[in-house]
């Protein structure tokens, strides 16, 4: 059943009457915007290969290593106990794609999610290249058992096995480190199995979404497409259809669609655009470059269907206050963007972090009370640190090393011996503070001693 003789939005235009899925065999269409979209994915591709092999003062680049719960990040250091910096990163990506949803419609999905540019750029002209167009692959697919189809098959399989190896050896170098990686590449799988087998399985997801799944991942796994109808407006820019110039369809019935399908034809999730906005369409503008070539060659304007707000196509007044709700929600993006940033590339070298065990109280010579403390000191800059702990003049502290050297990202559980006079005790309390310093970075620590024979 074709897209234009269904009624919108009772069933997936990928899904029959029966719940089977109807395969899309979309065709690959040139055109302007497609040369945009090629043109950002290339960046978009080569940056994904090469960010993990690239070095910044000896770390990895970017790397979210789960094993040791740390993010790289242009030679910082994170930890991914840093509940604040992950909280503002997350929350500037949610502001800044509910903006970018609310100005552009999908423009997130057709033209920058990995789903659709590893599909559209690598997967569909592989596809192409080796059974054909649209026509020609539902032939193949539909046709007996023969030589030259298993040969089709294993070949097109085969390629999509290679990107999907690229891809996945990539995605792991991401989290498990492009060293680790080239071990794993250059020894046996037995000397490193537990990373050689999450290589495997994410290896066999990418194949089996690429060349199986491919569109499903859209229309029914992502949530962000039934999200959208929230985030719009009349305002919001979307793929749409002119409906009052091109109705009546048909090349004699008075409007500018010819009703030739070609829109359809091209749809990566076999919609048809001209039944409105739906949630299956990712923004990618194929039916757009489809229909402009079509209407070039009759001879009419083109944008028929094109990037539009449904107050345009009404031909409505715009309102002044169209954009104060995107950019209320830029700002804020904006703002915890910045702080993401700060947080990450304009921190303390390290951190300290007072653990909540602490000895008894000790009373020596009679006139001296000491007190024993726990700190973990984190080293957040990448390179060696050598942590000083000095105290007030009227104490005296007691450490196994002083100093305290940190390697790049790590940590150092220290135990100090605080000392101080009796009489500097108040109702069995003196407060004082520990000063720790690393070149320029100081942090002073307040803390509390406590004098047992005043009943503490």
């Amino acid at each position: 059943m074709s897209a234009s003789n269904r009624d919108v939005g009772d069933l997936l235009e990928t899904v029959d009457k029966h719940g089977r899925r109807l395969w899309v065999y979309a065709d690959i269409v040139s055109g302007k915007w497609r040369t945009h979209r090629r043109t950002i994915a290339a960046v978009l591709i080569t940056g994904y290969l090469i960010l993990p092999w690239l070095k910044w003062n000896g770390l990895q680049l970017i790397q979210f290593n789960l094993i040791d719960n740390r993010l790289i990040i242009f030679g910082s250091i994170l930890d991914f106990s840093e509940s604040f910096v992950v909280l503002t990163a997350i929350l500037s990506f949610v502001f800044a794609t509910i903006a970018f949803t609310s100005i552009a419609g999908r423009v997130w999905c057709g033209w920058t999610c990995p789903q659709t540019v590893f599909l559209d750029f690598i997967f569909r002209p592989i596809e192409k290249w080796i059974e054909g167009r649209p026509l020609e692959r539902k032939r193949l697919d539909h046709s007996d058992v023969t030589i030259q189809t298993l040969y089709k098959k294993f070949l097109k399989w085969s390629l999509y096995a290679v990107a999907s190896f690229i891809i996945a050896n990539t995605f792991v170098a991401y989290f498990a480190g492009s060293s680790a990686l080239l071990s794993l590449m250059t020894s046996s799988p037995m000397q490193n199995l537990t990373l050689f087998l999450i290589m495997l399985l994410v290896f066999l997801g990418f194949l089996f979404n690429f060349g199986w799944f491919r569109e499903q991942m859209c229309t029914l796994v992502c949530p962000y497409g039934r999200l959208q109808s929230v985030l719009l407006d009349k305002n919001s820019y979307v793929v749409g259809y002119d409906k009052a110039r091109g109705e009546p369809r048909g090349k004699n019935n008075g409007g500018d669609c010819v009703d030739c399908n070609r829109c359809v034809q091209v749809c990566p999730t076999g919609i048809d655009i001209r039944n409105g906005i739906q949630l299956e369409c990712i923004n990618c503008a194929a039916c757009i470059d489809a229909c402009n070539i079509v209407m070039s060659k009759i001879n009419k304007p083109p944008n028929l269907i094109g990037y539009t707000t449904e107050n345009e196509r009404a031909k409505a007044k715009l309102s002044k206050l169209r954009f104060i709700r995107p950019i209320i929600y830029l700002t804020i993006a904006i703002i915890f963007s910045g702080l993401t940033v700060k947080n990450i590339f304009f921190r303390q070298e390290f951190r300290v972090t007072e653990l909540k065990s602490r000895s008894l109280t000790i009373v020596s010579d009679g006139a001296f009370v000491r007190n024993q403390f726990g700190f973990d000191i984190k080293n957040q800059s990448n390179q060696t640190l050598f942590v000083s702990i000095q105290s007030p003049s009227n104490t005296s502290l007691f450490t196994g090393q002083n100093p305290v050297a940190i390697s790049a990202g790590g940590s150092s559980e220290v135990q100090i011996f605080v000392q101080i006079k009796k009489s500097d005790f108040l109702n069995g309390i003196a407060n004082t503070k520990l000063t720790f310093s690393a070149g320029t970075s100081i942090e002073d620590v307040n803390i509390t001693l406590l004098n047992r024979e005043d009943g503490i």
